[in-house]
């Protein structure tokens, strides 16, 4: 009997996509309805961007002023205006298609404004889940890493909501898993694989900026031959992103003066280096709780100690749960992320940071979810070995502190938005 038992724990540690998938629809729909409408970063802008994309209107140089669907969405989301749309109007319509198509489809069932606007919430939720869960399910290595990101409160709280970041943190997660099956099977690069790889690389160009997974192509088995396909493209996936974010307005700080010229860097280095190091010392903790949970209008923080539980056991599963990384693979990973990071601080230095600020301001812990693959890749060690069984266990510690993190957010979800007073769904 006891066999049987274990044998029944055994086989569903075994699938991860299913235990992801069954934790983040619960809740997943937990988050949806005790988050009042508007209550996740810049939603406000993100929901009217989805209501163009509704409307057909999939690029404007200026934002519309108004769509059909505003006007049954106002009552209970600020009214759109130059401020609650800044931060979304340059973004590109692929981030917004399933929250659109769940306005679109409930509107023809109902006209009531908080069906249209958790419907669009929900479908957002369901395309977070279903990538996650696909990249889970294909990727060879790092399986629950993969569902531990995916489940920090911080990625869900995103993934539940209006904002671009639920599709572009689950796509990024399915765009470096398709990679891992490539680079870890082996096996010369085909052509449906450079197809698919192709279809990634341009989605991905047409997100925020998600053309960091490229530069991992060089450890993808291929032969010579087929080398100029690969650099042909990186190019193409670099031209289409930066060709998408130059005909788009810039997000640039509209409430104080910046430096507002790409070519800072090249006239004063020494002091982007500085401003870089004094920014990191100073905000790197913070962006690690950023990371992991920090909600509502950047208001709502998880117990102190439960910042550094969720740290401990992150890293410790990457140690636990090892996988066999080639050092090469390991420091590539390490350089790209610190391009990335800099290129995150570059650019909010002269479009956000007011002129003569002492840090960088404006990043967002949340920002960094996308990039958390590549610390996968750089923190995992085989160097320790564990045995399976230890491991089993250590998975299923994983599942019970992931929903024991999720249910404190939840709590602390409804206690904040019950003292202000503000009704909720649950």
């Amino acid at each position: 009997m006891k066999n049987n038992i274990g044998n029944f724990f055994i086989n569903i540690l075994n699938h991860p996509e299913i235990i992801f998938a069954t934790i983040a629809l619960f809740f997943g729909i937990r988050f949806l309805f005790l988050t009042p409408p508007g209550c996740v970063p810049d939603e406000p802008s993100h929901i009217y961007k989805s209501c163009e994309v509704a409307n057909g209107i999939f690029y404007s140089k200026e934002p519309v002023k108004q769509t059909i669907y505003d006007k049954k969405l106002e009552s209970i989301v600020p009214k759109r205006d130059s401020n609650n749309f800044h931060f979304a109007s340059r973004y590109s319509p692929t981030m917004y298609l399933s929250s659109a198509l769940g306005i679109k489809v409930s509107n023809y069932f109902s006209n009531d404004s908080k069906l249209i606007f958790y419907s669009g919430r929900f479908c957002n939720l369901l395309m977070y889940i279903i990538l996650i869960t696909i990249a889970i399910k294909i990727t060879p290595v790092f399986k629950y890493p993969f569902l531990f990101s995916g489940l920090l409160p911080m990625a869900l709280f995103e993934g539940m909501s209006y904002s671009a970041d639920s599709f572009n943190t689950a796509f990024a997660f399915l765009f470096f898993a398709y990679l891992f099956k490539l680079i870890f099977s082996k096996k010369d690069l085909t052509n449906k694989e450079f197809f698919f790889l192709s279809f990634f690389s341009i989605i991905g160009a047409f997100c925020k900026g998600l053309i960091y997974p490229i530069f991992l192509y060089f450890f993808i088995p291929f032969k010579k031959n087929k080398f100029p396909y690969i650099i042909s493209l990186i190019i193409l996936t670099i031209f289409i992103c930066y060709y998408w974010i130059n005909i788009n307005p810039e997000n640039i700080n509209p409430l104080h003066k910046v430096i507002d010229s790409p070519l800072y860097i090249f006239q004063h280095p020494i002091d982007f280096i500085k401003i870089s190091y004094y920014t990191t010392i100073t905000d790197f903790y913070i962006y690690i709780k950023g990371l992991i949970g920090i909600l509502g209008w950047l208001s709502i923080t998880l117990p102190e100690d439960t910042y550094i539980m969720t740290i401990i056991v992150f890293v410790s599963m990457l140690i636990i749960l090892n996988e066999k990384i080639k050092f090469s693979i390991k420091i590539s990973s390490l350089l790209i992320f610190l391009i990335f990071y800099l290129s995150f601080l570059y650019i909010h230095l002269i479009y956000w940071t007011p002129i003569n600020a002492n840090i960088i301001t404006g990043i967002q812990g949340r920002y960094f979810l996308s990039l958390l693959p590549l610390i996968f890749l750089f923190l995992s060690t085989n160097k320790i070995k564990f045995s399976e069984k230890y491991k089993y266990y250590f998975k299923a510690f994983i599942i019970l502190f992931i929903i024991y993190l999720l249910n404190t957010t939840c709590n602390i979800l409804h206690m904040y938005y019950h003292e202000l007073g503000i009704n909720v769904v649950m």
